[in-house]
């Protein structure tokens, strides 16, 4: 791809689920833009979050405490699912 626009493209395009992994910024960049263009209902598409050993609780209280300020609709939270284990994630997938 010639840049980061048409990449983000395909990969909304080409995916059936969107699994956000332990990451670092490109993870956040792209889970924020998945979870944007679901909550503008552009696809419905699953998001799941693996929050292994709690690698999200952070991300996860920013976004609870953004919605306790009213700043997010309260049903962002609808628009993806949190796994705590491989074993939860793999079994919403099958």
């Amino acid at each position: 791809v010639t840049d980061l626009f048409e990449r983000k493209r395909l990969m909304m395009d080409g995916s059936d689920v969107f699994v956000i992994l332990p990451g670092g910024v490109g993870t956040l960049d792209e889970f924020f833009e998945v979870l944007t263009w679901r909550s503008l209902n552009c696809f419905n598409k699953p998001i799941l979050i693996l929050n292994v050993d709690g690698f999200w609780d952070s991300l996860l209280a920013l976004l609870d405490d953004l919605r306790e300020k009213r700043v997010l609709h309260g049903n962002l939270f609808e628009c993806f699912d949190v796994c705590r284990t491989l074993a939860e994630l793999t079994e919403i997938l099958c």
